[in-house]
């Protein structure tokens, strides 16, 4: 019965169809890995301020982890446009379970509220949390600007620019990176440190990715999801 509910939530998808092989549509992945650390660091929280109570260093802590989880849901919702693309089984329980879920939900939660925070930590708290909350605006900003270049029902694609992208081909990780060190000074937790730096592992590989097509579209006229690429004789775009 375990497995099998397993199985439905992570690879049934959400119209009822299912597909021959075990994966799932990236949009499938993208809202359940995110649901699942809200769902868990919220719950936590409400049972910590209803039996234990928290200081205003905890509340934060938490608030800042269900903050971000509850706008990359809402983003999943209403802001990013999903390709047809699947994701398999392993690379979906790898992400979304064992990363977000037990790592960025649970233990990440767990280890913000047990660390014990007094009045000396006032300032690195306060410098955590404006770079957190710099990344967190940043961050949406970017998705706003890529949900933009992507016509609905439209393959069509665009490079964008603005808000770090003139710089920086991947913004958008960029600046979740930055929220991540923000989180990391905020309550400088060993776990709070790894997942920093696992995210930035993880992202590094998508962020390659995403260069690699911007670079199909600056070279080529026709930017679709398949285009391909060319040998730009180590040209790049930043």
């Amino acid at each position: 019965l375990f497995i099998s509910s397993l199985q439905f939530f992570f690879f049934q998808a959400e119209d009822g169809i299912r597909d021959p092989l075990w994966s799932r549509g990236l949009g499938d992945v993208y809202k359940r890995q995110y649901i699942g650390p809200l769902a868990i660091i919220t719950a936590y929280y409400l049972y910590q301020f209803s039996s234990t109570g928290l200081n205003c260093y905890q509340h934060i802590a938490l608030l800042m982890l269900i903050e971000h989880y509850l706008k990359r849901v809402l983003e999943s919702l209403y802001v990013h446009r999903f390709a047809d693309s699947k994701m398999e089984f392993l690379g979906a329980f790898i992400g979304m379970f064992i990363y977000y879920w037990v790592l960025g939900g649970a233990v990440l939660s767990y280890n913000a509220i047990n660390k014990i925070y007094d009045d000396t930590d006032k300032i690195i708290c306060f410098v955590g949390l404006i770079i957190f909350s710099i990344g967190e605006v940043m961050n949406l900003l970017c998705h706003r600007i890529q949900r933009n270049l992507r016509p609905e029902g439209t393959k069509v694609r665009g490079i964008p620019s603005g808000c770090g992208f003139d710089l920086v081909s991947s913004a958008n990780y960029f600046w979740e990176f930055v929220s991540w060190i923000g989180f990391a000074i905020y309550t400088r937790t060993i776990t709070s440190i790894f997942f920093c730096i696992a995210g930035l592992f993880a992202m590094s590989f998508e962020a390659v990715k995403q260069h690699e097509r911007y670079i199909c579209l600056l070279y080529t006229s026709d930017a679709a999801d398949d285009t391909p690429c060319v040998d730009l004789g180590g040209r790049r775009i930043i």
